[in-house]
């Protein structure tokens, strides 16, 4: 009874928090403290389908408790691709690494193109959220690996007591409670190997300035399948990488967008949250000029 009253509590903060930010720009404490007193798993609504809350990460959910994205630009974006692919007649595969809870998993199952969803997530916590959700679903088609995601098959020190949503390699090796943890590279993974080569794909990657040692390890598949190639930006990742980095590794053939806030692409770099690599010679690059989604 205490909890439920903590959980409606909890949603009514989320929904002051989030029009005090929109009105405001200011954003108020107090959110996560509210949800950390939540002990008990629950399943709740979210955007018509099942959201199941683990409160082992419970930080991770945010907004999510009451039905809004946290990234809204990149689902709006999706959305717009996704029904942009049905006139193609090809199945999509969705491989989402840092997958946290499965918020875009979740998003991605609802279409009927969609073949098959791999996820990478090293909270283990995260890893059991996500497929709760995607079985509450009745989806079925998926595999969620409690692996770190890099350029190399290797044990690295990787700490789970830190936020999931903040949580990096780098912050876990002054951590005296990382453990080590099996960082694995894409392309050397067996089911991404027997994926087939008819499909299309997308790609998301939010693994908090990671970005390039995940690409560099999975790029025989990202030259080979050509990928909507959707990566984190913004003032964490840039301590450790620049856009000039990305294009190195994925080459000429590709072309970097900043994803603005309306879902739409352009070139202003200056301030971005994510950003879309795009190879000149897929369907990709076609798609989003009839989407007119480019702003440029």
């Amino acid at each position: 009874m205490i909890e439920d009253f903590l959980f409606v509590s909890a949603k009514i903060y989320a929904f002051a928090y989030y029009f005090i930010k929109k009105i405001t720009g200011y954003r108020i404490r107090g959110l996560g403290f509210l949800l950390r007193r939540i002990k008990s798993p629950k399943i709740i609504k979210f955007n018509d389908k099942k959201l199941f809350i683990n409160p082992s990460v419970i930080s991770s959910y945010g907004l999510n408790i009451i039905g809004i994205s946290q990234e809204k630009e990149t689902q709006v974006f999706l959305d717009k691709i996704m029904h942009g692919l049905v006139k193609y007649g090809k199945k999509v595969d969705f491989i989402d690494v840092g997958s946290n809870i499965g918020i875009f998993l979740l998003q991605m199952s609802g279409y009927k193109i969609i073949n098959y969803l791999i996820g990478f997530e090293p909270s283990i916590g995260c890893v059991k959220a996500a497929s709760q959700t995607l079985k509450l679903n009745n989806f079925s088609s998926f595999k969620i690996f409690n692996n770190l995601v890099g350029s190399q098959n290797i044990d690295m020190f990787y700490s789970n007591d830190l936020d999931p949503q903040s949580a990096s390699i780098y912050k876990s090796k002054n951590n005296k409670n990382s453990k080590l943890l099996k960082q694995i590279k894409l392309d050397d993974n067996m089911y991404i190997e027997n994926l087939s080569k008819e499909n299309l794909a997308l790609i998301l990657i939010d693994v908090e300035g990671f970005e390039p040692e995940v690409i560099k390890g999975g790029i025989k598949m990202i030259q080979e399948k050509k990928p909507l190639l959707i990566f984190e930006y913004n003032k964490v990742s840039k301590k450790y990488f620049s856009l000039d980095d990305i294009h190195s590794i994925l080459g000429n053939e590709w072309q970097i967008y900043r994803l603005r806030k309306d879902s739409k692409l352009d070139f202003e770099f200056n301030k971005t949250w994510n950003c879309v690599a795009i190879n000149k010679h897929s369907i990709y690059s076609d798609l989003l000029k009839e989407l007119n989604l480019f702003k440029l």
